[in-house]
């Protein structure tokens, strides 16, 4: 109903009460005069009504006026009598009278007669009724009798309510269906009713009278008689008391009482005086419209027709299937045709079984809330014991449910010891098997000959002889929320077993303490494996799917199985995320195909190498390549690898923990195009991290601490390595073994290596025309071999990198080096300081000269034989300024050809042989070699072959030979220079210089 017409219905209700109202009080004011009614005034009531009567089912109120129109002679009086009802049922529940007759006193007979007629309303809120009654009267001294008819304008039936239940029950003609809702009808009635009464006792102030009659009721396609009996009870003519009692086949037996009480110009006398005095009593009649309410269920429907349910009960006497007489034998149960079988709770059947050939059929135990939909709505099945556990099969000889047809349900059973099968199906497909529990049979669950649609979810399959749950074919649904541990006896019995197929879920399943498997699935899985136990198999792995997984492998547990935590035989195309997989046999995690998304946040430790195999021993190993991340996995303490790729990695490795495993914490077998960032590989037996191609990524703050190699990649690396950590390793901290191409390599440390602190194999590239790989910030100290050993070509500027105290050179590069090397620490070395092989060639800042050599370091070195500060092979063609090399076991700078625009500022004292050692030198202009200092060495402080350089401000002394050596030809003079002290009495050897003599000491 729309609010607009509620509304004009409101309105239209408030005029009617209004006009009933004035017609309630109108008569009183136009009330005829004395002259007019004689000796009759307008009488007032008020009453009230208690009970239940004919067609209603609570009392009223009821106020009412009895006025005299006129009184054309003294024996006749025409009147109206109207009144209003507030009825009890409900607050917007009215009604009302409007009537008038006449009434007519026989002397001779001493008798009134009367007749009048009605219009009655009776407002029920959900619906209004009208009527039209009429009725006779004769009134005496002694004997009253009247009757009284009433039409309504209306008696259809008419639906008033509709409402579903909150909790449906079971009923129906036969107590088979379920009754979700109550539907609310009405009907008014026609009555037609007498009665005959007379007085019992009577005085002047009190009467006491009693009548009896009977009624008729007519509906639509109804009638019902009736009989009733009332006591009146009368005093002073002004209060009247009635109770009343009747029965009819239509309400049954009703009662009540009224109370009225009568004010206004009263009678002339006592009626029990006079029967003429009764003129003004009350018109008694049925004041309400009889209204017939009735009720019908509203039955649950599927596409229209009725659900049928079938009780059993093994506690019940053998019945028709109702709910209140249900068969008592499985066998009476089978092959039957209702919509569901319903077994109630505490039932037990010894020896018994059930065949379910119905398709769509529901077989549900009483011990689980059961759901059902119906064209009413979604509901929960109705109990019949609440608190009854669930039917039990027991010692079924065969099987105990054979589900014969498609689309069949098995919910709420409790099956134990059967020969075979708790529940078998062949061939059949939609069924839905669920919260079932299945102990000590043959195989719990089991499906053959599959190809279609099934769900097996919340079932319980323990302790069975051979199989918990086994699907055979190929299955589309989920296998979820079972559990099925400790299945043992037979061969290699196992927990879940889908030999074949499965297009759908396998989820949050348990499988613990099986003899074989906990869950294998013998082909491909389209969906998810996740969130499933398998613990503690004794013979096999945790969860094996033998195909491919078209899913996500998430959050799954097994542990402590005899040979692998999951093995997966194919691909699988979706995430591996938050599975453990711990102390098994074989390994922990095992894609033999490819997996084609990340691996993240998996937890594999200690686990087995039992069967020695490529692929046994490890946390995670995939065969097949990942193409995406592998993130923040957990290996630790495995017999072989912590994780193991064996072909390539698209995706980055990053924030992965691998500690203390028997073989790698790492491997890749392929290239890694992606970063490798902060990760945590220590303490492995041998490589932290192991790429056997080549990565195309950047390599940033990762710590390989204590392994074999602390990070090896047999390819090239193309990308930045920044802030790692590579310390204790066995061999190598960092070792690229082919080239490195990059922008950076920033903030290493890689220290007390066995082996080289930081590797690189091939040639260092830059990665961009224009921009030289930036080498800074690195530390490489303690190690027993080189700090930094380089073996290729290097074009990169070596800038504020310590490497001290290394067993070998501080820094080596084996082939040409372009760049700047400025700023570094390279002290106490067993070998060099720095050592290049071949040439050295600066580079130049914008608007100014090639720079080779800046502010380094290169103190103390030579500790393990004898070895230069600063060692070039070939030659410097860039400027070299500011270099410190003292206390070297040889000489404290030495190259071959120097090439520059300046030399000077450099300082190299107290070396055991020279300070600086040059071929020929091409620094030509004044002031370009000057200000370097060269004192207290063994032999020359300077000593040079060719030189193209004007030789000035340097100093030179305390050298155990020469000042200044220059063996070939001086091709500018020499500057001022200090010379003093050295073994040689003039300080400086000029003989082939081109010019004459020596140059004395300053």
């Amino acid at each position: 109903m729309t609010n607009t017409s509620r509304k004009s219905r409101r309105v239209r209700k408030s005029k009617w009460w209004l006009s009933m109202l004035l017609a309630t009080g109108l008569p009183a004011v136009c009330a005829p005069s004395q002259s007019e009614a004689q000796q009759f005034g307008a009488r007032y009531g008020l009453g009230h009504v208690a009970g239940e009567g004919v067609g209603l089912d609570d009392g009223y109120t009821r106020i009412g006026a009895f006025v005299p129109l006129m009184q054309p002679s003294s024996d006749v009086l025409f009147f109206t009598d109207t009144h209003l009802l507030l009825y009890n049922e409900q607050t917007e529940a009215k009604g009302g009278n409007l009537g008038g007759g006449v009434r007519y006193f026989d002397a001779t007979m001493n008798r009134i007669f009367g007749g009048y007629t009605y219009y009655d309303y009776r407002d029920r809120d959900i619906a209004q009724y009208h009527q039209v009654g009429f009725g006779f009267e004769t009134l005496g001294s002694v004997f009253d009798a009247r009757m009284n008819v009433n039409l309504p304008t209306n008696t259809d039936v008419q639906q008033v309510s509709s409402g579903l239940l909150g909790t449906p029950r079971f009923g129906g003609a036969a107590g088979q269906n379920i009754i979700v809702g109550v539907e609310g009808y009405q009907q008014a009635l026609t009555t037609i009713d007498s009665e005959l009464g007379g007085l019992l006792y009577g005085e002047d102030a009190f009467q006491i009278k009693a009548f009896i009659g009977g009624y008729g009721l007519y509906g639509q396609d109804q009638s019902e008689a009736g009989v009733k009996g009332r006591l009146e009870f009368r005093v002073n003519d002004t209060a009247w008391v009635n109770g009343f009692l009747q029965n009819d086949g239509l309400f049954g037996t009703t009662g009540g009482m009224s109370v009225e009480f009568r004010f206004g110009r009263g009678n002339p006398g006592s009626s029990l005086q006079s029967v003429s005095n009764r003129m003004n009593d009350p018109v008694h009649r049925r004041n309400h419209i009889a209204v017939h309410d009735t009720y019908q269920d509203i039955l649950a429907t599927a596409a229209g027709n009725a659900i049928t349910v079938l009780h059993v009960d093994s506690n019940s006497a053998a019945g028709s299937g109702g709910v209140f007489d249900p068969v008592n034998t499985l066998a009476a149960a089978s092959n039957q045709p209702q919509d569901i079988v319903f077994v109630h709770g505490d039932s037990v059947f010894d020896g018994e079984s059930i065949l379910v050939s119905t398709e769509g059929q529901r077989l549900l135990g009483e011990g689980f809330a059961h759901s059902f939909v119906s064209d009413q709505g979604s509901f929960l099945l109705p109990r019949v014991n609440p608190n009854a556990a669930a039917p039990r099969i027991i010692n079924a000889p065969d099987t105990a449910i054979t589900v014969a047809a498609d689309n069949v349900e098995v919910a709420g059973f409790a099956i134990a010891d059967t020969g075979r099968f708790g529940t078998f199906g062949d061939g059949v497909s939609g069924f839905d098997v669920h919260n079932n529990t299945i102990e000590r049979s043959f195989v719990g669950v089991f499906f053959d000959n599959v190809n279609g649609t099934g769900s097996i979810q919340s079932n319980t399959a323990n302790n069975n002889q051979f199989l918990g749950i086994s699907v055979v074919g190929n299955m589309t649904g989920d296998i979820a929320n079972n559990t099925a541990n400790d299945n043992s006896g037979l061969g290699y019995a196992s927990g879940i077993v889908v030999d074949g197929n499965l297009d759908g879920n396998m989820i949050f399943n348990t499988t613990n303490g099986n003899q074989g498997i906990g869950i294998v699935v013998a082909g491909n899985v389209t969906g998810d494996l996740a969130a499933n136990t398998a613990n503690n198999s004794d013979g096999g792995s945790g969860i094996v799917v033998q195909g491919r997984v078209n899913g996500l492998v998430q959050a799954n547990s097994a542990n402590n199985n005899e040979r692998y935590g999951m093995e997966i035989g194919g691909d699988v195309i979706g995430d591996v995320l938050d599975n453990v997989t711990n102390e098994n046999g074989d390994g922990g995690l095992v894609v033999e195909g490819q997996l084609i998304g990340s691996l993240a946040r998996n937890e594999a430790n200690d686990n087995l190498n039992s069967l020695g195999l490529l692929q046994s021993g490890s946390g995670l190993f995939v065969l097949g390549g990942v193409e995406g991340d592998i993130v923040e996995n957990s290996t630790n303490a495995n017999a072989v690898d912590g994780m193991f790729i064996r072909s390539d990695v698209t995706g980055d490795v990053s924030g992965n923990w691998s500690q203390e495993n028997g073989g790698n914490g790492i491997t890749m077998v392929g290239d890694l195009t992606g970063d490798m960032n902060n990760n945590n590989a220590v303490l492995n037996a041998q490589n932290g991290a192991r790429v056997l191609g080549s990565q195309t990524g950047n390599v940033v703050g990762n710590t390989f601490d204590d392994n074999g190699n602390g990070l090896f990649i047999s390819g090239s690396l193309v990308g930045e390595v920044r802030d790692n950590i590579a310390s204790g390793n066995n061999d190598q901290g960092i070792d690229i073994a082919n080239n490195l191409t990059s922008t950076a390599v920033t903030g290493n440390m890689t220290n007390r290596n066995l082996g080289h602190g930081f590797r690189v194999g091939g040639d260092v590239l830059r990665a961009a025309p224009g921009n030289p790989v930036v080498f800074e910030n690195n530390q490489a100290n303690e190690n027993r071999n080189n700090g930094f050993e380089f073996a290729g070509n290097v074009d990169a500027v070596i800038r504020d990198t310590v490497a001290n105290d290394n067993g070998g050179h501080g820094l080596r590069v084996g082939g040409l080096a372009v760049g700047q090397v400025i700023q570094n620490q390279t002290n106490a070395n067993g070998g060099s300081g720095m050592r290049f092989e071949g040439d050295v060639a600066g580079l130049a800042a914008p608007g100014s000269a090639p720079l080779a050599f800046a502010s380094n370091e290169a103190n103390g070195n030579g500790t393990a034989g004898l070895h230069n500060g600063i060692h070039v092979g070939g030659g410097v063609y860039g400027s070299v300024a500011g270099n410190v090399t003292n206390d070297n076991s040889v000489n404290g700078f030495q190259a071959g050809d120097v090439a520059g625009e300046y030399f000077y500022n450099n300082t190299a004292n107290n070396n055991q042989f020279n300070g600086i050692v040059l071929e020929d030198v091409n620094v030509p202009g004044a002031g370009r070699f000057s200000l370097n200092t060269a004192n207290g060495n063994g032999s020359d402080g300077i000593r040079m072959n060719d030189t193209n350089a004007t030789i000035s401000n340097n100093t030179a002394s305390n050298n155990g030979d020469d000042g200044i050596d220059v063996d070939g030809t001086l091709f500018a003079a020499p500057g001022p220079n200090t010379l003093l002290g050295n073994g040689d009495a003039d300080g400086g050897d000029l003989d082939n210089s081109g010019f004459e003599g020596d140059q004395p000491g300053e």
